[in-house]
């Protein structure tokens, strides 16, 4: 699971792209505190949290997913001497 720890990076970065607040994508799906607390990494969403948050942003869970681990192995190549 280690690999996914960088989704709410890469949801952060897509919701940014929308110009959309926290309170807009959280809205019915979860509250704005769990959405910051899953976009600083803090806390993996449980699927059907994720998939809505996919969703409301208009992004394939797959391609947040590959990102996802595409970051960890970068970052851990970088930290790696």
């Amino acid at each position: 699971m280690d690999d996914l720890k960088y989704l709410g990076t890469i949801i952060k970065r897509e919701r940014e792209k929308e110009n959309l607040t926290i309170d807009e994508v959280a809205q019915l799906i979860c509250s704005p505190r769990q959405l910051i607390r899953i976009e600083h990494n803090d806390s993996l969403p449980n699927v059907w949290t994720f998939v809505k948050i996919c969703d409301r942003l208009n992004i394939d869970y797959s391609h947040v997913i590959m990102e996802s681990k595409l970051l960890f192995i970068t970052l851990n190549d970088f930290s790696t001497p």
